[in-house]
């Protein structure tokens, strides 16, 4: 665009000085040399297009200035944005931190369950989903919480959650699932106001949770929306859950959850977990991962140890995903008798 209004400029220029000679030859030439004069008609046209061109010239100046200063505050605002957006990952990272304080110590977790592995990947630097551990008069109590959503509003939730659970064992002690989840409960729609008319916030969480007795080797279970897996002597078991959640107005739950007795033997296993596994998409096919291709891998690694089952689990799920984003938070909790 620059080279052609240039030549136009250029070649009006010349037409002008061209046109000037041809007059000044006229009226003080001497008469021998002959010099073509353009005539006025010619004159005015290439005065036309000298204008033209110098008008052209004003506009394309003005906008290049204002792209300009257009340009400069753009790259203001996005500083600023940048400015914000680390300012604002830099209090998600800090938060991430204190959510990692949840989590119960890996060294207190080993003398207690030697023969375990707790798999944890956020889909986002904070994580809706939380595991929870705690020795209780010769009891272990172990819980799986799936929080509503992921990120930061999952993250404020696995906090209100940790907080019911811990106030219904100082309620209730290390005693029956069920009376646990109906305690946790009610402090979760405490906290959130959900009964209070007119408040619409209906979040809530998921919670598979176990007390596990080691003398006797019992697990008392109770699950309101999460399943407990069992392998005994090597063949798969599900414990189904009450479809139900904790935390959220449902009308028409009455009860709380279920509690199931199970008795394990030395060398069993049993698993909780959230669905973000099971629904994560992969594979040739872009398919989800389901809960059944899980449980197959799981019935595969039975002879390992939970240590190369953890390892088996992460390299499996890695190659899954390959090429796809990750959904949801994953969890999963393994336990070995």
């Amino acid at each position: 665009m620059k080279r052609f209004l240039f030549s136009i400029f250029a070649f009006s220029i010349t037409s002008q000085l061209f046109a000037g000679a041809g007059f000044l030859n006229t009226m003080f030439g001497d008469g021998d040399q002959q010099f073509i004069c353009f005539s006025r008609i010619h004159r005015n046209y290439d005065l036309a297009i000298f204008a033209a061109v110098i008008a052209l010239s004003i506009i394309s100046y003005s906008r290049f200035r204002i792209k300009k200063k257009a340009a400069k505050k753009l790259q203001e605002h996005l500083g600023i944005i940048e400015d914000q957006n680390k300012s604002m990952l830099d209090s998600i990272r800090y938060a991430s931190r204190m959510q990692d304080a949840l989590k119960p110590e890996e060294s207190e977790v080993k003398k207690v369950l030697s023969e375990s592995f707790f798999y944890l990947k956020p889909r986002d630097i904070v994580s809706g989903d939380f595991y929870f551990v705690d020795a209780c008069k010769g009891k272990i109590i172990i819980a799986a919480i799936d929080c509503t959503g992921h990120g930061v509003p999952g993250a404020f939730l696995t906090f209100i959650g940790h907080s019911a659970l811990r106030k219904a064992i100082e309620m209730n002690g290390p005693q029956n699932p069920s009376q646990l989840l109906d305690i946790m409960n009610k402090e979760v729609k405490n906290t959130l106001g959900q009964q209070r008319s007119g408040n619409e916030l209906n979040d809530g969480m998921e919670v598979g949770l176990c007390v596990y007795d080691p003398a006797t080797k019992k697990i008392e279970f109770a699950g309101a929306g999460t399943p407990l897996s069992v392998f005994r002597n090597g063949l798969y078991e599900e414990i189904k859950a009450t479809k139900c959640t904790i935390g959220s107005v449902q009308t028409h739950i009455t009860e709380p959850p279920q509690t199931h007795l199970i008795q394990l033997s030395s060398g069993d296993s049993f698993y909780l977990g959230s669905d973000g596994i099971a629904d994560q998409f992969g594979g040739s096919e872009g398919k989800k991962f389901r809960r059944e291709q899980l449980r197959k891998i799981l019935a595969e690694m039975q002879q390992l140890s939970m240590q190369e089952q953890l390892k088996k689990l992460e390299g499996t799920l890695e190659m899954w995903m390959k090429g796809f984003e990750q959904t949801d938070d994953m969890m999963l909790i393994g336990v070995r008798v």
